[in-house]
């Protein structure tokens, strides 16, 4: 499966969340580090080279930069690294499976993906993605349609997610409560699994512009999700280090510093960096 990465805190480049030993870039070919977990989960993949991307905050405006490349093999963002500067970075790496008929490498295919105010990344697996194609067309305005540029499963999710929300929160300005953010999430994990009626990995994360939301969520008794973490005020240049991460792998050896967001919980990063756990809890 895929890897993704979250930082919001104080300003820095993106050069200095590329240097620890474990960056999210340097995940898609190091062996996995899963702290914690029993096992090595079987859809936590070795090798992600099937393109990255990148989503930044700038002056309330949010840029991209997405590659099919792996992120060793990219010259360009190894040159843009010490240009590119946020208080908000979100990062993933993709894999998708070996002699895969469903997927294709493309730039339209690479995480993360946009509307307006609102980024999205997946790391998981949505079987029978068919079914959630045909509910779009069937119950998605044009405007959302019309956003749609790939064809992964993860992309289709997003939109199902916009297509739940109500429409005034789909101009680019206003703000969803946490509350209503918290449970739109929810309400699109039951439809997907409600629309596909088979396990479904789902390691999401959300920003509207102000609140980020991430899952770690399988609906399997005896399987687990893919591993994803978090940390708080991590030492990462001589700046302030009031900072909150989350990633699928801690991106250092110090496993003081990082905690495993349990099983099918949500966690919420408010606008003031205050943490928020939740369940998940579907029928």
């Amino acid at each position: 499966m895929c890897r993704f990465f979250i930082y919001k805190g104080p300003q820095i480049k993106l050069l200095c969340l590329m240097k620890p030993k474990n960056s999210i870039l340097k995940q898609s070919i190091n062996d996995t580090y899963t702290p914690f977990q029993q096992e090595i989960n079987e859809r936590d993949h070795k090798i992600n080279a099937d393109g990255f991307g990148l989503t930044w905050e700038k002056n309330n405006q949010l840029f991209s930069y997405k590659s099919i490349k792996p992120p060793w093999n990219d010259y360009n963002i190894m040159e843009l690294s010490n240009f590119i500067e946020s208080n908000l970075f979100l990062v993933h790496i993709r894999a998708i499976k070996p002699f895969s008929i469903n997927s294709v490498v493309h730039q339209f295919n690479c995480h993360p993906f946009r509307f307006k105010n609102f980024v999205f990344m997946h790391n998981g697996e949505i079987k029978n993605k068919i079914y959630l194609t045909k509910y779009l067309y069937q119950n998605t305005n044009l405007n959302i349609l019309n956003n749609i540029r790939g064809t992964t499963d993860s992309e289709y999710a997003f939109h199902i997610f916009l297509s739940l929300l109500d429409s005034k929160y789909l101009d680019g300005n206003t703000k969803l409560s946490q509350n209503y953010f918290a449970e739109k999430i929810k309400q699109t994990i039951q439809l997907i699994i409600n629309l596909t009626n088979d396990i479904a990995s789902l390691n999401f994360a959300f920003y509207d512009g102000k609140t980020l939301i991430c899952t770690r969520f399988i609906n399997s008794k005896s399987e687990n999700p893919p591993s994803l973490y978090y940390s708080k005020n991590l030492k990462l240049n001589d700046k302030s280090n009031f900072n909150t991460l989350i990633s699928s792998e801690p991106i250092n050896e110090n496993k003081s510093d990082w905690n495993l967001i349990p099983k099918n919980k949500l966690i919420m990063l408010t606008q003031y960096n205050k943490i928020i756990l939740k369940n998940i809890n579907i029928e």
